[in-house]
Order: structure tokens, then sequence, then C-alpha cells
């Protein structure tokens, strides 16, 4: 029975191993052709638009909040003037019912004068005769009753109008509630926007890139339907070994984290930093023989930059890149090798519009893989690898090197 177990047990790891081999033999790796790269370009720029009418909705979401709590406001305003009126007349109110009840009072007392026995009250009233005194006595008393109905009438409009004060102050309420629910939404619309503008930036990007990708690797022949993994890198020049990018210098940075209390300095640091004490006119040497495959001006975070595909003899590609350069002198799709001035050295005071650099040096990364082909600048940054491991440079920081060769 052990035996039956184990004869079973090896078959059916036989199976398993033919079934996967078999698989793997009937369904090969499918590597990208230059028609999906140009699919690729296209789907690229329908997100690019897609993203910039998610921009234009937001703006215009935000443009109609801004409307109603500009209406808002104006109601919050208008309130406020509302109630300050209100207020006046209710003291104006309030004070004329005190000088209606001071002149009741007065008639009052001459009505309880004139209702007296005195003897001498016509003169006293000031009456002409005792008939002038009753019609006197009678415009009194006209005088009481409609002055009680005045207060009474003040009364009620001062009761109506505290009630309108608790109303526009409910109002006022609510629409303040309103007008803190709309700044929050705004908040979050403007927040999507960043992000969206943020995306937009990166979208762009890669557009580029695949739009570079897409035309040199036409220029160098390839067809719609080739594959890249092919096609792609059968272009691409050979090279046995990648040099320093300086031909003299020290490294004044390393390839990973670092201290970045300065807020222009990154945390994690994707490549490797060198320098010169004569910081003028320093070329910058492409690493080895390669296609230079894409090149940014002027960004705020690394300059005027340059990739360059590489592939080493053993058919390993990279990509190396070049940040920094205060002048660029090469072209998409031109070859270079060890010898080629990529550009002139940067940095610092030299490129005030790269904001990620605090003073003239050469930053040089290094990617596995060829950028804008095995992946987009979105994804660059896992693919970039230390370049001590390739390259050999000082062991410390500040090691002067006199040629790109020399090994530490």
């Amino acid at each position: 029975m052990v035996n039956v177990m184990s004869f079973l047990k090896k078959w059916l790891s036989f199976l398993l191993v033919f079934v996967i081999t078999f698989v793997n033999l009937a369904i090969p790796i499918h590597a990208q052709t230059l028609g999906e790269l140009e699919k690729e370009l296209d789907d690229k720029k329908n997100e690019l638009s897609e993203n910039k009418a998610k921009q234009q909705l937001t703006e215009e979401e935000m443009q109609s909040i801004n409307n109603n709590l500009a209406t808002i406001q104006k109601n919050i305003n208008q309130i406020q003037v509302d109630t300050t009126n209100l207020e006046n007349e209710i003291d104006t109110l309030s004070q004329e019912i005190i000088v209606k009840q001071e002149e009741i009072k007065k008639i009052i007392s001459y009505f309880q004068i004139s209702s007296g026995e005195s003897a001498y009250l016509e003169y006293v009233m000031g009456s002409e005769d005792f008939t002038d005194f009753i019609y006197r006595s009678a415009v009194s008393e006209q005088m009481t009753n409609y002055n009680d109905e005045l207060i009474a009438s003040y009364n009620a409009t001062i009761d109506a109008n505290e009630q309108k004060k608790v109303e526009l102050a409910d109002k006022k309420v609510e629409l303040s509630n309103e007008q803190v629910a709309l700044n929050e939404e705004y908040q979050k619309l403007g927040d999507s926007l960043v992000t969206y503008g943020e995306e937009e930036m990166i979208i762009t990007d890669e557009v580029k890139s695949l739009q570079e990708m897409v035309q040199i690797y036409k220029e160098k022949g390839c067809k719609t339907d080739e594959d890249l993994a092919t096609c792609g890198k059968s272009v691409l020049p050979s090279t046995t070994a990648f040099y320093r990018q300086l031909t003299s210098g020290y490294v004044t940075s390393w390839y990973g984290g670092r201290d970045c209390s300065d807020p222009r300095v990154s945390c994690g640091h994707y490549g490797i930093d060198l320098s010169t004490y004569n910081k003028t006119n320093v070329p910058v040497y492409a690493i080895g023989t390669g296609l230079v495959a894409a090149i940014t001006y002027k960004s705020s975070c690394g300059g005027n930059m340059v990739f360059v595909h590489h592939k080493l003899s053993n058919g390993q590609t990279y990509t190396s890149v070049y940040m920094h350069l205060y002048q660029i002198n090469v072209s998409k799709g031109q070859t270079v090798t060890k010898d080629t001035v990529i550009g002139i050295m940067g940095g610092g005071s030299t490129t005030p519009w790269d904001y990620c650099s605090t003073g003239a040096h050469s930053h040089l990364g290094l990617a596995t893989g060829l950028y804008g082909i095995d992946y987009t600048s979105s994804s660059l940054k896992s693919h970039y690898i230390n370049p001590t491991t390739i390259i050999n440079f000082p062991k410390s920081l500040y090691t002067p090197f006199y040629d790109r060769t020399t090994a530490f």
C-alpha cells in the first residue's frame, strides 16, 4: 500500500511538471509590439483628455459653489441689516411707548382734577365756562383711550418684530450651516483638482515618453507588429561596461535615504551625486554606449534631464538618467558612447528653475529595463537601483577621483 501511494505521488508530480511545462510551451510570453505601444499611447492620450475634462468639470462645480457662497453671504449680510433695522424700530417704539405712557398719566391726572368740586377749577383748567370744561374732559378721555390703543398697537408691532428677529436668526443659522457645508465641498473639490493636476503632469509626462519611444523605434525600423523585446533591443548598440559620468570629482550624496531637513532635499534619493572642485563648464558624459530615449527641459525638480537606454553584452538592459544639467548637448534618438558629452553640469544657482538642487552637482540615476518601453514615469522609481552596484565609485564621500575608470 505504501509503495502504491509512493508511486501515485511520483506519478502526480510528474504529471504536474508535464502540464506546467506544456502550458509554458503552448502559451509563449508575448512581448509588447510597436503597435501595442502606439495603442498604449492612444489610451494615455484619452486618459489625459478625460483628466482635463474632470478638471474642467471640477472647476465649474467650484465656480458654482463660489456663486452660491456669494449669494449666501449676501443673504446673511441682508439678514444682519434687517435685524439691525428691527432692533432700531423696536427701540423707537419702546421710546414712543414711554412718551405715550407719560402723556396718559398727564391726561388721567387732568381728568381726575376735572372731576373735582373746586370753585376755581374753571380757572385752573383754563376753561371759559363749564360747557367748555365738559368738552375738555371728554376730549381728555378720548385721548387717553386713543393712546391706550396706540400703545397696544406699538406692543403688537414690537412682538411681531421680535418674532421676525427670531425667524431671521434661524434663517441665518440655516444659511451659515449651508455655508459651512459648501465650504467643505469646495475644499474637497479643491483637493480633487490638485490631485487631477498632479495626475495630469504624470500622464502628460507618460504621453511624451511614449511619443518619443514610438518615434525613436519607428525611425529605427521597427514594424507595427514587431516585438520591442527583439526589435527594440536589437537597435540598441551593445556596451560591455559602465563608467563614471565625470572625469574627476567626488561623491557628495549616496543612493537611498538621507537627511531631508532642507525642504529642497528629498528623503528618498534615487541616484548618486557627484561634484567637482571646479564647478564651471563641467562636461557630463554618458556612462556607456546607448540610445538617447527622452529629454526633459527645466523640470522644477531635476531641471534639464536626459534618459539613455543601454544594453550590456549579456543582454541586460538599463536606463541611465542625468539630472540637474545646465545645458543639454544631445538629441532624442541619438546614439551615444562613453565619450559623448550628454551636457554641462548644473544645479544650485546655475539652474534657478531646478528647485530640488542645493548646489552645483551631477545626479546619476540608474534603472533596470528601458524607460518608456518596459515602464513609464509613474513606475520609474520602482526600477531604480543603486548605481554603485554596477559602476565603481569611491567608497566614502568627498574622496577624490581623477579619471572615470580607476577602481576603489
